[in-house]
């Protein structure tokens, strides 16, 4: 009688490294290319929801009181909360002007490494899932934002239940990638949007161009990143 086979990491749980990688050129071509973000559409919606919730929460951490998000169609979205000047200093203001854009890349950093740890694989597709009822009770107002984020849940909820280790991996890593280059797009339009922005609310709070703290956020958030793609990388 033969011996049995050593058992290993199950091999629906992996994806090679160039599978991650001809992942990451498709899903960079898609947000590109014409017609390629409605392929997307709904991870768009959810990495817009991700940056949303980063200012929301920073907002409530630190004092302030959070009215409601914004998540609609064009994917553009915003966070609007109120405060008591006196009670919400400047190093406040500042900090949740920057969740945003670095709330993002933190997340996106952590899907991939959690998408490296078959043991968090269903955890942590269970606390997106919660996370996106409880804002989405607690914040969103609009008929749109309500169905897509609970249409979200449910499908992070399902995979995290139901899913094979190889789709919860999966999962994961394109979250992972499409909020990590979603966020490194969106601060790269800072250089030439009108209108108010999170870099221009970074100006009039602290001083300093709008352009530098968009840049500060695009350094600090391609480090992030990058790290986290090459460690995914080489799993």
């Amino acid at each position: 009688m033969k011996d049995p086979a050593p058992q290993g990491r199950p091999a629906a749980a992996t994806v090679g490294p160039l599978a991650f990688l001809g992942a990451a050129v498709v899903v960079t071509a898609l947000n590109l290319v014409p017609y390629g973000e409605t392929v997307l559409y709904p991870l768009a919606i959810f990495t817009t929801w991700v940056h949303e919730t980063a200012h929301a929460l920073a907002a409530t951490i630190l004092g302030a009181k959070v009215q409601g998000l914004l998540v609609p169609p064009d994917t553009s979205g915003q966070a609007t909360y109120w405060y008591v000047v006196n009670d919400f200093a400047t190093t406040s203001r500042a900090i949740t002007a920057s969740a945003g854009y670095l709330g993002a890349a933190l997340a996106a950093a952590g899907f991939l490494a959690a998408a490296r740890r078959p043991r968090l694989h269903r955890i942590v597709l269970a606390t997106v899932a919660g996370l996106l009822v409880v804002t989405t009770v607690l914040w969103v107002r609009t008929g749109f934002g309500v169905t897509m984020l609970l249409v979200l849940a449910a499908g992070a909820a399902v995979i995290a239940a139901k899913g094979s280790a190889g789709t919860a991996r999966w999962a994961l890593l394109l979250l992972g990638l499409q909020t990590g280059l979603t966020a490194g797009l969106d601060i790269r339009a800072l250089y030439y949007v009108d209108g108010t922005t999170d870099a221009q609310t970074m100006s009039k709070v602290v001083g300093l161009p709008a352009v530098f703290w968009a840049t500060l956020w695009l350094a600090i958030g391609a480090a992030v990143l990058t790290r986290g793609f090459l460690k995914a990388l080489r799993d």
